[in-house]
């Protein structure tokens, strides 16, 4: 049994514990809240939706991706990073088949807290291949496709789940 010192540790220690759940409970922008999974199926769902065709770089589509996830970001409330043109750090590249193409990173930032000019920077690969028609290269078996018939390259579970993950972590941190 517990007395004196130990006593009074031991209950400091759980009222403690039961303060801090409290308090995390009623943050509106706890851990739990913000990685709910609404809020991953929103967001996942959104960036692997048939609507954006694949995600494939240089295209209409890619386009609709990076500004949703820059609308993210600013509601989390990391910044955009000084010299891109908002959260867009564009930049080209040549394909394999040796057309340019036009690209965009979608980049934002936090000041650290102890150290306020380090940085934390957050950047996610949400592209992906497109569909079988725009991309015939890209060498993807049928089971990566949803259903028999389907010629979307959806991405759901690798660049659109990373991009997800990164954007409710920004907004955790931030």
């Amino acid at each position: 049994m517990l007395k004196g010192k130990g006593l009074l540790l031991a209950l400091l220690a759980t009222l403690s514990f039961i303060i801090v759940s409290i308090d995390a409970r009623s943050q509106p922008d706890s851990a739990d809240a913000i990685f709910h999974p609404d809020s991953i199926k929103r967001i996942l769902g959104i960036l692997s939706s048939d609507e954006l065709k694949g995600r494939l770089t240089g295209s209409q589509e890619i386009a609709v991706a990076a500004h949703f996830i820059a609308r993210e970001f600013e509601k989390a409330g990391v910044l955009p990073v000084a010299g891109n043109r908002g959260y867009f750090s564009e930049f080209g590249f040549i394909s394999s088949s040796g057309k340019s193409i036009k690209a965009v990173n979608i980049v934002s930032a936090l000041p650290g807290k102890s150290k306020k000019k380090e940085l934390v920077i957050f950047c996610a690969h949400y592209d992906h291949v497109g569909t079988a028609a725009t991309n015939p290269s890209a060498g993807f078996p049928s089971t990566a496709l949803k259903d028999p018939g389907d010629s979307i390259y959806n991405g759901a579970n690798d660049n659109a789940s990373g991009t997800t993950a990164l954007v409710l972590l920004a907004k955790y941190f931030a």
